[in-house]
Formats: C-alpha cells, sequence, structure tokens
C-alpha cells in the first residue's frame, strides 16, 4: 500500500487512499477514497503567506493519485489493527521535503480536535514512542504504539485515534511568513484474541437493513467496526457524513432519498484500507 502523505506546504498533497482525518486545529474532514480513480477536492484550510504588504491565500488542493508526488511527511498506513497478543505496532513515517519537521504524537478516545495535554487525561491505554522528534529533509523513522493497560472488552474491538502533527521548520530565505502545523488522526483498532482477522469479511454480509418512513437503519451483529465507502438505496447515494462508521453490536439510522427502497447496496474499508466487493440485499 502506498504511503499517505501528512502535510504538505504548499505544493500539492497527495491521499492514495484515506480512512483518515486531517485538520489544522479548525476544520476535520473524513475523506474515504479510492485508489483507482483520480479525485480532487479541496480542504477546508487555509495557508496564508504575507510578503511585504500584500496576502496571499493559499487553499490547499487535496490530489488523489496512485503515486505520491511532491508529498512531504507520508504515513505508511491509513489505518492501525493492534491485536491483542502484539507487544507493540509501528508506524512508518518518511519526510520527502527538504526541510525539517517536528512530529508530535499522541493517543486518544475520541477523533475530537484535542491536545495531546487533553488526550492524556483521558487515561488512554496506549501511549506513543516517540512522542515528540525532529525530522530532517529525507529521513525515515517509527513510531511505535504500544498497550499499557489489559482492561480492554475481549469480546468486541475497541477503537481509539492516532494523533499526529507535523510542524514544518522555517525555510532559509522564507521572509515574513506563516506556517501552518497540520494534525492527521488515524482510527486505532484494538481486536481481542477471540477475533480473527478473517472474520472482518464475513462481517460486512451481516449487516441487517430496515426502512421505516424514508429512514434506513442498520444494525451490525458483529464484534468489529464496519465504516462504509459507499452506501446506496437504489443507486442513490445515501448520506452518511460523520456516522460512516457502525460500532459493533450497535445500529446507524440514515436518511433516505425515497420514502421506499426496493434494494441497499454497500462497500465497507478493510484493515488495509483496501475497497471491498459491493454487497447487495432486496429490501421488502
Amino acid at each position: 500500500m502506498l504511503p499517505i502523505p501528512l502535510l504538505m506546504f504548499p505544493r500539492q498533497l497527495t491521499l492514495p487512499i484515506c480512512d483518515i482525518f486531517i485538520s489544522s486545529g479548525v476544520f476535520t474532514e473524513y475523506t474515504p477514497l479510492l485508489l483507482s480513480k483520480t479525485i480532487a477536492i479541496n480542504f477546508m484550510t487555509t495557508f496564508f503567506r504575507v510578503r511585504g504588504l500584500s496576502l496571499h491565500l493559499f487553499t490547499v488542493s487535496i490530489l488523489f493519485l496512485p503515486a505520491f508526488g511532491q508529498a512531504s511527511i507520508t504515513l505508511g498506513s491509513t489505518r492501525l489493527v493492534y491485536h491483542e497478543a502484539d507487544d507493540s505496532i509501528a508506524l512508518q513515517l518518511n519526510n520527502y521535503d527538504n526541510l525539517p519537521y517536528l512530529l508530535q504524537s499522541w493517543v486518544a478516545l475520541t477523533p475530537d480536535n484535542l491536545t495531546s495535554a487533553q488526550a492524556a487525561s483521558q487515561n488512554v491505554p496506549f501511549i506513543v514512542t516517540p512522542p515528540l522528534f525532529r525530522m530532517n529533509g529525507g529521513d525515515k523513522n517509527e513510531l511505535n504504539i504500544v498497550k499499557t493497560s489489559a482492561s480492554l472488552p475481549n469480546d468486541r474491538e475497541s477503537i481509539f485515534y492516532l494523533n499526529i502533527k507535523a510542524i514544518p521548520g522555517r525555510p532559509d530565505k522564507a521572509g515574513n511568513s506563516l506556517m501552518i502545523a497540520v494534525k492527521s488522526t488515524l482510527k486505532l483498532f484494538y481486536r481481542p484474541t477471540s477475533l480473527s482477522d478473517e472474520g472482518v469479511e464475513k462481517a460486512w454480509s451481516q449487516l441487517t437493513f430496515v426502512q421505516n418512513g424514508g429512514k434506513l437503519t442498520i444494525s451490525n451483529p458483529s464484534p468489529y467496526f464496519i465504516t462504509f465507502y459507499s452506501l446506496t438505496a437504489d443507486d442513490a447515494q445515501v448520506k452518511v457524513g460523520k456516522n460512516a462508521m457502525i460500532p459493533p453490536f450497535s445500529q446507524q439510522t440514515y436518511a433516505l432519498v425515497a420514502h421506499h427502497v426496493s434494494k441497499v447496496s454497500w462497500q465497507t474499508i478493510g484493515d488495509l484500507a483496501g475497497i471491498s466487493k459491493t454487497y447487495t440485499q432486496e429490501l421488502p
């Protein structure tokens, strides 16, 4: 799987596959993308550069390509699975830029835009090493995630969020400029020994659907988190918004375009951020 760019300034940012939150500290966007297509989207973050009396406004574009191009800090994955038997897991980082970056990392209980200090107060059962370090241009490094507590459910998956903030160094002869740090948040799944990796794919086909009065309720009877890549009803896109993921033994309700539909189709995102085949179910 291709690496995921974390920060670029002010060139293009390239995302091969994304099951990741990216924010500048103000706006967060969840963007699942498919590797076989080229998509350009606006990323609601702005960069400001001041030179003399002029102010230049840059809107970052996330260009989805099958290669990482000119990206700076890249991540080796978009989601992580921590098995109960693991002593630790690692995430590869690469700096393809000439600039140095300061990297700060931490794990939180929620995807909210929390600082590392705020996340520390949540008593998260994972730590990241090194939590703070410098990456020079061309450097490679690893983040190691270590579980520090055994008190997690053993009958279902648990989810946490790995945050990585990249703070760019000041380029030589930059003049007066404002550099913006970008924070990316990856899903970190904890999978107990009682759950097999093979069970993930089986869970995708076990979803149940009930429609009532223009609403579609989807139930997940499995012990796995299931994240939709796409969801359609009679070939019309169902807007899932921030509720694209259904927790174990839970359900989500979505609004339908029509009052009544005859079939539902869906695709999900797997452990390696790949997109599943399309599943279809007829509805009464």
